[in-house]
C-alpha cells in the first residue's frame, strides 16, 4: 500500500545506507517496521551485492540472544568422512553478524530493544570506524584461526525497534545510528482509506 509515510521512511533508510550509516527503524507495533527493513535491505543488496550469494541476513532478537548468536562460537566437529576441518576436535562456526561483516551483507536486527546491553556493547567497534587508508578490522577473539576480519565495504546494518521501548537502548548505542521513524501508514483521508480497503479486498485479506 503506497503512502507518504512509508515512502519517506524508505527514502531516509536508503539515503543512510548509501552514506555508510547504520539505521534504527523505529515505530509502533503493527506499523510494518520489520517488513520495511527487509524490503529496504533487499533494495540495497540488489543494487550493491549482485554477486553475493547471501545478500541479506536476518535475526529476530529476543532476551535470549547471545554474543555467540551474532559473532559465532566453537563447536565440536562432527566427522562426516571429510577432512574439511583437518581432523580438529573443535571448529569455529561464525554467527550471523560475522558472516554479514565478512561477506558484505545487509544485516537486520529485528526487535533490537530485546537484546541485552552487554551483547550490544560488543558491537560498538563495528561503528567506531577510522576513516583513513587502513582497512576497517573487527576482532573476533572467539576464532583463534581468524581473530581479525576485514569489514566489507558493502556491509550494512538495519535495526528495528518498538518506539515505545527505544529508551531500553543506551544513548551511546543510539548515537551511532541514524534513527528513522515510520509513522502510521493508514491515512484516514476518506478517498485514501477507500483505496486501502479495495487493495485489501483484492488480496483476499478478509476471506
Amino acid at each position: 500500500y503506497q503512502n507518504e509515510n512509508h515512502a519517506n521512511a524508505l527514502k531516509s533508510i536508503i539515503f543512510s545506507l548509501e552514506n555508510n550509516r547504520p539505521v534504527i527503524l523505529a515505530g509502533k507495533k503493527g506499523v510494518g517496521i520489520s517488513q520495511t527493513a527487509i524490503w529496504t535491505a533487499q533494495m540495497y543488496s540488489n543494487r550493491h551485492l549482485k554477486e553475493c550469494p547471501n545478500k541479506e541476513y536476518y535475526i529476530n532478537c529476543t532476551c535470549d540472544t547471545q554474543c555467540s548468536d551474532l559473532f559465532g562460537k566453537n563447536k565440536p566437529t562432527v566427522k562426516m568422512n571429510s577432512d574439511e576441518y583437518n581432523n580438529e576436535i573443535l571448529h569455529f562456526e561464525p554467527g550471523i553478524l560475522t558472516s554479514a561483516i565478512k561477506n558484505g551483507g545487509c544485516l537486520i536486527l529485528d526487535n533490537v530493544q530485546e537484546v541485552s546491553p552487554t551483547v550490544l556493547e560488543r558491537t560498538d567497534p563495528i561503528f567506531d570506524k577510522k576513516y583513513d587508508d587502513n582497512d576497517n578490522i573487527f576482532s573476533i577473539p572467539e576464532n583463534p584461526k581468524e581473530p581479525n576480519i576485514q569489514i566489507h565495504k558493502n556491509f550494512r546494518i538495519i535495526c528495528t525497534c518498538n518506539i515505545n521501548y527505544i529508551n531500553h537502548l543506551s544513548p551511546a548505542f543510539i548515537n551511532r545510528f541514524d534513527v528513522v521513524v515510520l509513522e502510521d501508514q493508514i491515512n484516514y483521508d476518506e478517498n485514501e482509506f477507500k483505496s486501502l480497503i479495495s487493495i485489501l479486498l483484492e488480496q483476499n485479506v478478509f476471506t
